[in-house]
């Protein structure tokens, strides 16, 4: 049968037990794992097995013996963007005819400065690290 004992929060032993295992002989078991109280700050979990048998093994066989499985982490978030401009209305370009318009020699054109203020809401269940907005 098939034994998982928890050994510490990032380690988990599992014990498959068999009294005989054919030679070239395979055996399949899953294990589920929780994965709510992850940080969101992962970018993969990582899983080293190692297989250890009570028996003898030649040393020149024992390099498959570990496996190190990298499993990619989706993050999973609803953002929200919401903006505000100030002034709300204001004339640019062609909307003025270019009669009443004075250019002024070595004189600085004065713009309407505008105020952008953006705000940016995740309210999905993982992190959102280094969200940019363009």
């Amino acid at each position: 049968g098939i034994s998982c004992e928890l050994l510490e929060v990032d380690f988990l032993k599992c014990s498959v037990g068999f009294p005989f295992m054919r030679r070239k002989s395979k055996y399949q078991f899953s294990v589920f794992f929780d994965t709510t109280h992850l940080s969101g700050e992962e970018e993969a979990l990582e899983f080293q097995v190692t297989a250890q048998s009570g028996n003898l093994e030649r040393s020149d066989s024992l390099l498959d013996n570990q496996l190190l499985l990298s499993v990619p982490l989706v993050h999973e978030v609803d953002s929200i963007i919401t903006g505000t401009v100030l002034p709300t209305l204001f004339v640019y370009g062609d909307s003025t005819e270019a009669s009443r318009f004075i250019k002024l020699e070595d004189s600085v054109c004065l713009f309407q400065p505008l105020n952008l203020s953006l705000q940016v809401i995740n309210t999905g269940p993982s992190s959102l690290p280094g969200a940019t907005v363009h």
